[in-house]
């Protein structure tokens, strides 16, 4: 199937993501929050993805926005969109569905992981087909056994 019909067919799983992608997020003017050495060291990687294709970010439990790990990551982004490099990025956050069935680190985790499912599906690649089945892509549910 085509990725297009695949994120169609993966539009439930929206209601399931806990957090944000960070497109969500207000960007307010990151530059102000962030350490000016660290986003140097950003623009670094940048100029040289090659040696270290991945970045991960990530700090502390933190309330509220701006913390000083979601600022750098925004910075991130903002660096990424405007140097249009292909990224994920997700914003975890407490999960607070009813939890009778798993734990709230579970459904946070299982969030995540459909974040980065609809986000996979977005990218722009030549080889258009994915190989996933409409029964695979239903039977995502939020649960573990999906």
């Amino acid at each position: 199937m085509s990725r297009n019909v695949a994120l169609e067919k993966t539009k439930h799983l929206d209601a399931l993501i806990v957090g944000d992608s960070g497109f969500g997020i207000p960007h307010l003017d990151t530059y102000n929050y962030a350490d000016p050495s660290v986003i140097w060291k950003i623009r670094d990687w940048i100029n040289d993805l090659e040696a270290a294709p991945i970045l991960w970010v990530n700090g502390p439990t933190a309330f509220g926005m701006p913390s000083g790990t979601a600022s750098v990551a925004l910075v991130v982004i903002t660096c990424a969109i405007n140097s249009r490099i292909p990224f994920l990025s997700h914003f975890c956050t407490k999960a607070t569905r009813n939890f009778q069935i798993q734990t709230k680190e579970d459904t946070g985790f299982i969030g995540l992981v459909y974040s980065l499912i609809r986000q996979l599906l977005q990218f722009k690649t030549e080889e258009d087909a994915v190989n996933l089945s409409f029964e695979q892509l239903e039977s995502l549910d939020g649960t573990m056994d999906s």
